[in-house]
């Protein structure tokens, strides 16, 4: 179990081992909130690149190649503009 304390502006420093699990890094996000038991719980609100590796990628996605994205691209934007 890892302990912090409160300075007198009511900040904290996150033990190392909790930063460590958590995957924290200076300027990563973090949430509070209070359950039911009246404990407060802290959960990451940053992702790490192992949490969205493959988010993209989809068996059933078409692929293109930059070439045909970008033809798309003008050929759309021509017909708005026009």
């Amino acid at each position: 179990m890892s302990h912090a304390t409160i300075t007198s502006k009511g900040q904290i420093t996150i033990p190392k081992d909790v930063r460590n699990v958590l995957h924290l890094e200076s300027g990563s996000k973090v949430d509070f909130f209070v359950n039911d038991n009246g404990e407060a719980v802290m959960r990451s609100l940053s992702k790490t690149t192992e949490d969205v590796f493959g988010i993209l990628s989809s068996p059933k996605r078409m692929k293109v190649s930059v070439r045909e994205m970008d033809k798309k691209l003008k050929d759309t934007l021509n017909k708005r503009w026009k």
